[in-house]
């Protein structure tokens, strides 16, 4: 694209990394605003452009972000703001536990080890002055807008001037130049907010006009958290992410479904899904799940389904399902690697969200550690059974300090969740999801409104908010 007049107003998707790809660039989002210019500023491979192209084409402009180039003053500047709103979040929510989510200084060794510990006690002193930390905030952005990345976005922008930039991750370090540049030239800005647990465990790392989230609750925290930000600013338009179980264009019958993960149809199914890698018993409760299912009666044992979290390649749920066979399956997530930046260069395929949709429509149960795959079901009307019992094999993890992080407090006062706290559980409470289920987790579908707002079409109304707040301009 050049530098003449844009005919009609053009929107710029900021997409850093691979976290916003499924749920922003695969969405019917990008259809939805036929009548505007679209323009893709990513850090993507090109096959990913491929696929973004197959599914939207000839509606996307592609821009290569250029490569950061972050000083060491401002990776530390950075990490002290964000310890520092760590510190705040922890007070204003009552709730140790948030302090203590990325401040890992005590996993570290020697002189990285001495550092972060100075810039956990410096955090702690600018928490307690929130003008100076207002202040300091300011600093660094005018001190980013220096900088060779800061002067190479604000040059990106001046070339293309978008009349609104749509950013898919607040956390990201290379959106932060980009959207601090885009506030610079008077562009008008957007981010969403990527997830149920984002707010409270981490830090927006760049100012915006508007903040899109999921829910009244959601909307809620950010106000709490940013007083700063005035309660116009933020709009419910709930997340893509689960617009395909809405929209239902992926369905197939049960038998379809089984032979297509080569398991009996007559069996029901009940799917795991995996965590991180850095998640270091996932394969031992699989192993005492599988091992519960096999004491069961033959004529009702489940088909355990594994998915592996898409960032987990260690093999190791693979392992524990060979020793099951007939009873675990694997159904592995259809994700690309291409890069070893862990989530950053790990993608979705389209196709991955089609398996999501049949392993929700079709597994009668979810478990997992108190992740979103909970809410996924819940728009199946289906249960999902979380694990909090630590295991004995892994006696330096407590697995129940997960669930003391803000997030689960959606939970409060409903029955959302089954919460599987011992071993002993298992067989018992497998064989009520799949014989009674409507008596387990009775209140799944009032967690799923708290968290998500049952926004049925997302995408649409991030497409309108667009359409209200892009006006055309002259680059």
């Amino acid at each position: 694209m050049s530098t003449e007049a844009a005919t009609s107003s053009t929107i710029a998707f900021l997409v850093p990394d691979g976290i916003g790809v499924r749920n922003y660039l695969y969405s019917e989002l990008p259809a939805l605003l036929p009548n505007h210019r679209l323009l893709l500023m990513h850090n993507l491979p090109q096959e990913i452009l491929n696929w973004i192209e197959a599914k939207h084409p000839g509606r996307f402009t592609f821009i290569a972000l250029p490569e950061l180039q972050e000083s060491r003053k401002h990776d530390i500047w950075r990490r002290l703001l964000m310890f520092a709103q760590l510190h705040i979040n922890s007070k204003k929510l009552n709730n140790p536990s948030i302090g203590a989510n990325w401040l890992f200084w005590y996993t570290q060794k020697g002189r990285k080890k001495r550092t972060l510990k100075l810039l956990d006690r410096a955090a702690k002193i600018l928490a307690a002055f929130p003008l100076l930390h207002r202040v300091l905030e300011q600093q660094l952005f005018a001190s980013m807008l220096q900088s060779k990345s800061g002067k190479n976005a604000m040059a990106l922008l001046q070339q293309y001037m978008p009349a609104h930039i749509l950013c898919t991750h607040q956390r990201s370090i290379e959106a932060g130049y980009v959207m601090t540049a885009a506030n610079k030239l008077g562009i008008n800005t957007s981010t969403v907010i990527f997830s149920w647990d984002n707010l409270p465990k981490s830090r927006i790392n760049y100012k915006a006009n508007h903040y899109l989230v999921w829910s009244n609750y959601m909307q809620q925290e950010l106000l709490h958290l940013y007083p700063s930000i005035e309660s116009h600013q933020v709009h419910v338009t709930g997340t893509p992410q689960f617009d395909y179980y809405y929209q239902k264009t992926n369905e197939c019958s049960y038998e379809t479904f089984a032979h297509s993960l080569g398991f009996p149809k007559e069996r029901k199914a009940i799917c795991f899904s995996g965590n991180e890698p850095s998640f270091p018993s996932d394969h031992l409760y699989l192993e005492d799940i599988c091992a519960a299912v096999a004491a069961m009666d033959e004529s009702l044992r489940p088909i355990i389904l594994v998915r592996p979290s898409p960032n987990d390649h260690s093999k190791r749920l693979d392992a524990v399902a060979s020793k099951y066979p007939g009873i675990a399956v694997m159904a592995p997530p259809i994700w690309q690697r291409l890069g070893n930046r862990d989530w950053e260069s790990n993608y979705p395929t389209i196709e991955d969200g089609a398996m999501l949709q049949q392993l929700t429509d079709h597994a009668s149960a979810v478990i997992n550690v108190g992740s979103t795959m909970g809410i996924d079901f819940a728009h199946a009307n289906k249960p999902a059974m979380y694990i909090r019992y630590n295991h004995p094999k892994c006696p330096d993890f407590d697995i129940t300090y997960g669930y003391q992080q803000n997030h689960f407090k959606t939970m409060n006062g409903i029955d959302a969740a089954l919460f599987i706290d011992d071993v002993s559980q298992w067989t018992k409470a497998i064989a009520q999801c799949l014989q009674a289920a409507n008596d387990v987790a009775k209140d799944r579908l009032e967690w799923k409104k708290r968290v998500t707002n049952d926004i049925a079409n997302s995408a649409e109304k991030i497409a309108a908010f667009l359409q209200a707040n892009s006006t055309t301009v002259t680059p």
